[in-house]
């Protein structure tokens, strides 16, 4: 119930570290998506990026972490998607609210495989809901080349997927999409991480906007980590002020290392 999710968070504490709420990642731990192991190798994973760009720091997992010397914790609300990835739209809405009590700053949204449309059951007011109060919202852009929801609700950064074209720039995946009509996805990412250079945690198998969306999360905790005068907005106009787009015209691609030297030298 609510009033349970709501009893096991831990107090916002104003000048703490970020909180960060993720729903989904199965593609990290397909074999066995548990909250905790999601938890701790989404932490691995983003430790390590911290380290790489010079962010001091590490994430932790308020289940388990000492928070004292962490840039950001991982809410501790359990993951509303079943170890198949199936989740119904009122547990999804039931997380999202959660997710608002904790006082999160930065929320990853993957419904992978699932069905649910983020329309349905209050999920968009509650997203809404979560952007209004200062959140920023980012959403992995969908697989099947249709627009997807939530990353097409207003507000949330969509993220698409990218690979090389083998002349130094960047297409849009088979399986990703870009409406520029639209303006969405809004930014894209090469889903294996090959350019993050963080091979030693980073699956170079990984592919799908879900991986995308993962490490454009990634990017924004440490934006936001390196200077926490910034708003929610303000971390957004950062991945996309500081993303190439080779030719002038071709899609938005996250550069972290940009983006986290703009942050920097504020």
């Amino acid at each position: 119930s609510l009033d349970e999710l709501r009893s096991s968070l831990p107090p916002r504490r104003a000048g703490g570290p970020l909180v960060v709420a993720v729903a989904g990642l199965r593609f990290m731990l397909p074999d066995a998506p548990t909250t905790d192991r999601l938890h701790a190798r989404f932490a691995e994973i983003v430790t390590a990026l911290a380290d790489r760009h010079h962010v001091g720091g590490r994430i932790v997992d308020n289940y388990v972490g000492d928070v004292s010397a962490s840039i950001a914790t991982l809410c501790p609300i359990e993951s509303p998607f079943d170890a198949a990835g199936r989740a119904d739209a009122a547990t999804i809405s039931l997380w999202l609210r959660a997710a608002r009590l904790s006082g999160a700053h930065i929320i990853l949204l993957d419904y992978g495989d699932s069905s649910v449309d983020a329309r349905e059951s209050g999920n968009e007011q509650q997203i809404r809901a979560l952007i209004d109060g200062g959140a920023l919202v980012i959403a992995a852009g969908g697989n099947d080349g249709n627009p997807s929801y939530p990353a097409w609700t207003d507000g949330v950064l969509a993220v698409g997927s990218v690979v090389a074209d083998g002349a130094g720039g960047h297409v849009i995946a088979p399986y990703s999409m870009w409406d520029r009509q639209a303006r969405k996805p809004e930014l894209f990412a090469v889903p294996s991480g090959e350019d993050c250079a963080v091979s030693a945690v980073i699956d170079p198998t990984w592919q799908g906007t879900s991986a995308s969306a993962f490490l454009a999360c990634a990017a924004a905790i440490l934006v936001w980590a390196s200077d926490r005068s910034q708003t929610a907005w303000d971390v957004r106009q950062t991945l996309l002020d500081t993303a190439i787009a080779r030719g002038g015209d071709g899609p938005p691609v996250l550069d972290i290392a940009a983006a986290v030297a703009a942050a920097q030298q504020r």
